[in-house]
Formats: C-alpha cells, structure tokens, sequence
C-alpha cells in the first residue's frame, strides 16, 4: 500500500510539474477558495466595529471550521470510497488530489509573467501580471519593490504550495494534503494584521503557523542545501548563514524560514528588509535565479519520492 501511496504522489507532482492545472478543468481549491470568501462575508459582516475583539477572534474559529469541515468529510469519503472500489482506482484518486495540491506551474511561470509583461507594457503590464500571480490587486509604483514582492511571493509559496503540501501528502495522504492547503487559503484571506483582520484573523494566523512549523523550517533548509548542490548562480554560504540568522527571529513567526534562505542564496534583502542583507539591488535576473531555485528543489523532492518508490 505504501508503494501506491508513493507511486500516485510521485505522478501527481510531476503532472504538476510539467503540465500545470489546466484552465479548463475544475478545480476544487478554486471552490473552497470562494467558500472561504463567503464565509468571511456573513462571519464577520461589513460592521466589524460593532464586534468586540474576543467575539472577533470566536468567529475566526468558525471560519476555519467551516472550511475545514466540507473538504474533510468529502475527501475522506471519497478516498475510502475509491480504494474500497479496487487499487486502481485509489491510486487515480491520490494521483489527481497530490495534482491539485501542489502548485509550482503557475508560480513558476506567474513571476516569469510579472517581467515578461514589464518589458513589454512597462508597470501597468507588471501590475496586471503580479495581480493575477498573488489573486490580488496590485498597484506598485516603484519596480524594484514589484520585484523584492515578487521574489518574496515565490519564496514563501515554494514551502507553502511545493515543499509543504508534499511533505503533509506523503505522511497523511489526500484528506491531510487538502486540509494544509484549506488552512493555507484561509491564512491567506483573513491572516492580515489590518483593521478588517487584527482579531478575525487571529486564530487561523496562528493555526497555520503551528502547521508550518516542521514544513517550513524543512523547506528552508532544502532551499539552503540546494543552493549548493545544484549548478546555478547561488550563494550557498550567505544563504545557511543568513538562514540561520533570520529564522528565528519575532518577526518569522508569520514563517519567513524560506525567503530567509532565498534572500541570503540571492544575496538580496526581502519583504522590505525583513530578512536578509541589501549586498546588491534586487535585479531582474534575480526572479529567474528564484524560480529556478524553487524549481530545483521540487526537483529534488522528486527523485526522493522516486528513490523511496524503487527501494
């Protein structure tokens, strides 16, 4: 049974990998992801000052309860369902959940949009590109700031979109893999220190934190060990010092381990600073070294899935 589960995650990455979701194929995290909207509309409301901050902070745990509770009960179901039906059949079903899970496609070719769409339409091209990578409006004036966002994006979805959801799969199948990433969309909603989201937010903020918290420091290290492994323009040294530096500091509780590794193999600083040394301004080539990076560790994950399958 272990080889299966191995095998159907194995080819659900490398679907993910070479193929990318297609457009026209239904996506249930697309759906979840608009059940997480509604639910922080009739939650919380538009009179959030009319709600004390503990009344906040009880509706955040409903939120998260509600989106856990539908995708739970559906994929259980369905991955007792279909292993009860034949081998077969559970392996196709492991298969298209570990391709839905991760999703390093479109963040690898959505920062590469951000620069081609920039030297073709300038920043207006850049805005439109960068808020259809993040699902965001985006409206950057300065393009070194578009580019240490876009760096920083790709950093920390190559823990919580590749690395993570890869990790979580292979402990704890479809039902763990889909419960991460419906924690990781709800963070990404409501986990915002705004006026909106201070107390709403506080709870699921802080659920994922503790549920990246073995991921993330995993995938901080892979990005350090692989930027000394693989052929490429890294700086594996700054990139373990400035990890080791910036991992544990107040402000990666919200799991800056990845970009911390990523800014220090870039020689960059990101998120404003946050992590990192200002060594050199942030240049165009540097989003294609980070998507590279991100795409060598993917890689990477890859041949342990395959050498765990042949063994």
């Amino acid at each position: 049974m272990f080889k299966y589960h191995v095998f159907a995650l194995l080819i659900g990455a490398i679907l993910d990998f070479f193929v990318g979701k297609l457009p026209n194929i239904y996506n249930p995290l697309t759906a979840i992801k608009r059940w997480i909207k509604y639910l922080d509309r009739a939650l919380l409301g538009d009179e959030i000052i009319l709600l004390e901050p503990e009344k906040q902070k009880s509706m955040g745990i409903w939120l998260l309860i509600l989106a856990m509770l539908p995708a739970f009960v559906v994929v259980l179901f369905f991955d007792i369902f279909c292993w009860e039906i034949g081998i077969i059949v559970g392996i196709i079903f492991e298969i298209i959940m570990s391709y839905y899970c991760i999703s390093f496609y479109q963040d690898y070719y959505g920062a590469l949009d951000v620069l081609d769409y920039y030297f073709d339409s300038g920043m207006d091209g850049a805005n439109i590109a960068y808020s259809t990578f993040v699902d965001c409006n985006s409206n950057h004036k300065d393009i070194y700031t578009l580019l240490d966002d876009t760096i920083f994006t790709v950093s920390k979805r190559a823990n919580d979109y590749v690395i993570g959801p890869l990790l979580v799969l292979f402990l704890f199948g479809p039902v763990g893999g889909v419960l991460y990433r419906v924690i990781d969309l709800v963070d990404e909603q409501v986990g915002y220190h705004t006026k909106r989201y201070e107390y709403f937010g506080y709870y699921p903020s802080r659920t994922n934190s503790i549920l990246n918290y073995i991921p993330s420091r995993l995938s901080g290290r892979l990005a350090v060990i692989t930027s000394g492994l693989i052929f490429g323009d890294y700086n594996s040294k700054n990139a373990r010092y400035i990890y080791r530096r910036d991992s544990y500091t107040d402000a990666n509780i919200s799991g800056l381990k990845t970009p911390a590794a990523f800014a220090g193999a870039l020689d960059i600083s990101l998120n404003s600073g946050a992590v990192g040394d200002a060594d050199k301004t942030v240049e165009f080539n540097d989003v294609r070294r980070a998507v590279s990076l991100m795409r060598n560790m993917f890689i990477i994950c890859m041949l342990v899935l395959f050498i765990l399958l042949i063994w």
